[in-house]
């Protein structure tokens, strides 16, 4: 045996897989909306979805989550709720169809309803513009 390298003991090899397991489950929870029931409460959604990255208010009383995940948001859903706070759709939003809708004229906040916080924003202050960069997974 090579001067410095030690065979795994019994308690340090179990200490690994136990933090093995504990970053696959970590991982595992980060579920989809589409794999809870309907009717599901917001309480149900936030512990298989994760944290809440956005929320937005309907006129009628309903209210929309965002989770943006991976690197810059690659990866955001988009969940609705009811007024009674049960959740009646969902859907991943990063992707060119629902990109390709932001049309010049829409306010940020019907900007961040519809895809979310971008990725990055570059501000451009001689212009007095900001640019949003949104991060999508194409072919």
């Amino acid at each position: 045996m090579q001067r410095g390298l030690r065979p795994w003991s019994p308690s340090r090899l179990g200490a690994a897989l136990l933090a093995c397991a504990a970053v696959a489950a970590g991982c595992a929870s980060m579920g989809t909306p589409k794999s809870l029931p309907a009717g599901a409460t917001e309480a149900q959604v936030v512990a298989a979805m994760g944290k809440v990255t956005g929320r937005y208010k309907f006129s009628d009383g309903g209210f929309r989550l965002e989770f943006a995940r991976g690197p810059q948001g690659r990866e955001t859903w988009m969940v609705d709720f009811d007024a009674a706070g049960r959740m009646i759709d969902s859907e991943q939003v990063m992707d060119l169809w629902h990109l390709s809708r932001i049309t010049p004229g829409l306010t940020i906040e019907d900007v961040l309803v519809r895809v979310g916080h971008p990725g990055s924003i570059k501000p451009i202050p001689r212009q007095q513009l900001s640019i949003w960069n949104y991060r999508y997974p194409t072919n």
